[in-house]
């Protein structure tokens, strides 16, 4: 039995369809693709997440998580020449 409202819990964002991460972002929406309807999904959308892509099911959805696709922000570099805290 398939549980669909487990793809909401977790620290990166999945299809709510499929559960896949491979997702991408999207600028706005699009007009073709259907989009997720549900409580879930417009709570998403309230608390300011961005919208999101399945390349699989072609299903659009927000979310505020951040996918797997995105690259990591990379550290600060530290100067050499100061010695190790």
């Amino acid at each position: 039995m398939p549980r669909h409202f487990r793809h909401h819990f977790g620290n990166l964002s999945r299809c709510p369809n499929c559960g896949t991460l491979r997702i991408t972002k999207l600028k706005h929406r699009d007009r073709i693709d259907p989009m997720n309807r549900g409580f879930l999904n417009l709570l998403e959308r309230m608390l300011g997440g961005v919208i999101y892509h399945c390349k699989f099911c072609r299903l659009q959805f927000y979310d505020r998580r951040k996918s797997a696709t995105e690259k990591p922000q990379p550290a600060e570099r530290r100067d050499l020449a100061t010695p190790a805290e």
